[in-house]
């Protein structure tokens, strides 16, 4: 298992570190390989010897996202071993990948060679060229659009690890996958929605203080992280109304508003959210209060 990251290391440092940018999900899945059949406790021997390898033969970006998507591998292979939920495994592994892009792109972007504030720059920049004026709101509109690609690609990258890892844990291993619970029975802790509730302020207040760029760049991505999760929310919400009141059409619905009309309705979709995460009124629709 450590030969084979190692190989990866070595091709990738023959590409100057940059197969990490776009490949590095494939770093966790010979860990997730030996820690599902083996357990939590001897996955840490793989994932120790692919540090020692990568502090040797990477570069330290590289031995950096070694150890993060390492990490990643270790738990999700826990998870297999533990037989968690496969639709929990997949959240906590979309969680990871985008905290990782959040360090690597945002907090730490400079150390990645990534400049968030630059990129913003040269979209303006180029908008100029083509006789368009780029006023302060359309400005934010590029770096909404930068994030949310950063997250698109986080979710992308832990849907392609997820898929990967379920066919070789089924194909080498002949490991069974238990099966997934009902979205409906999906739910994330109360206090997660209301950290969730105050993040949604952090990029506001950094404009109100006006803080440098990066603290606003950190805001704002926390504030579209934020957002995103208590919409899926609100989405599995309006899924279960749907199905509890046989309204064929409600995502739909919610969806085609969401198209049409984001910063309209990105707001209802965030009070429904916010709804579910921190009361019990999916329980109330379900009827699983009352018939307990």
């Amino acid at each position: 298992m450590i030969a084979l990251i190692s190989v990866f290391l070595l091709i990738d440092r023959q590409f100057a570190s940059q197969l990490n940018v776009y490949f590095a999900w494939i770093i966790p899945l010979p860990i997730i390989l030996y820690t599902a059949k083996h357990g939590f406790k001897a996955g840490w021997l793989p994932y120790f010897g692919v540090a020692v390898l990568s502090l040797v033969i990477s570069s330290l970006p590289s031995l950096i996202f070694a150890l993060l998507y390492g990490l990643v591998g270790l738990l999700y292979g826990w998870g297999i071993n533990r037989k968690f939920d496969s639709r929990i495994q997949f959240l906590f592994t979309t969680l990871f990948t985008t905290i990782i892009y959040f360090l690597s792109m945002v907090l730490f972007a400079s150390f990645f060679g990534y400049d968030m504030g630059d990129e913003v720059k040269i979209v303006a920049e180029l908008l100029r060229t083509m006789n368009v004026q780029v006023s302060a709101a359309e400005t934010d509109l590029i770096r909404m659009i930068i994030v949310m690609s950063i997250f698109l690609a986080a979710i992308l990258e832990a849907y392609l690890l997820h898929i990967f890892a379920r066919v070789l844990l089924k194909r080498v291993l002949k490991i069974t996958i238990p099966a997934s619970a009902p979205l409906s029975k999906f739910s994330l802790p109360a206090y997660i929605g209301y950290i969730l509730m105050a993040l949604l302020f952090i990029w506001p207040l950094s404009r109100q203080l006006q803080l440098d760029t990066n603290w606003q760049n950190i805001g704002y991505t926390l504030f579209v992280f934020s957002t995103m999760t208590i919409v899926v929310h609100a989405f599995i919400l309006i899924s279960v109304i749907q199905k509890r009141y046989k309204m064929r059409t409600l995502i739909f619905a919610a969806v085609f508003s969401l198209l049409l009309l984001p910063t309209v309705a990105v707001f209802p979709l965030m009070i429904i959210g916010l709804l579910d995460m921190v009361t019990d009124l999916r329980q109330k629709l379900l009827g699983v209060k009352n018939n307990a």
